[in-house]
């Protein structure tokens, strides 16, 4: 499931739950004592964890940046001609419509 499909769902049943506390409100306000409630959909929840978990995952790992930084330093960093060749073709194949991503 893309998570624009989710962002999507979420609106749609956050549109219905205000909708429906809106029709609560309207029947119960002849009632004296009215709370206001929030019901989150189990849809809105996994979007919550998700973004916990991208907000928790650090932009740069720095471990591998400093490995790979001492690694060209020291000379000891060889890259494969034909790997980067590949992934370029690869790239440019799935740019030009030809591969799928």
């Amino acid at each position: 499931m893309k998570l624009t499909d989710v962002v999507s769902q979420i609106r749609t049943e956050t549109k219905t739950e205000v909708k429906k506390a809106r029709e609560a409100e309207t029947v119960g306000s002849s009632k004296a004592s009215a709370t206001d409630t929030v019901a989150l959909s189990t849809g809105s929840k996994e979007v919550q964890q998700m973004r916990q978990i991208i907000d928790d995952t650090p932009d740069v790992r720095a471990d591998r940046v400093e490995a790979l930084k001492s690694q060209v330093e020291s000379g000891e960093y060889q890259v494969d001609s034909r790997d980067i060749a590949d992934k370029m073709l690869s790239s440019l194949m799935v740019d030009e419509g030809i591969l799928g991503k």
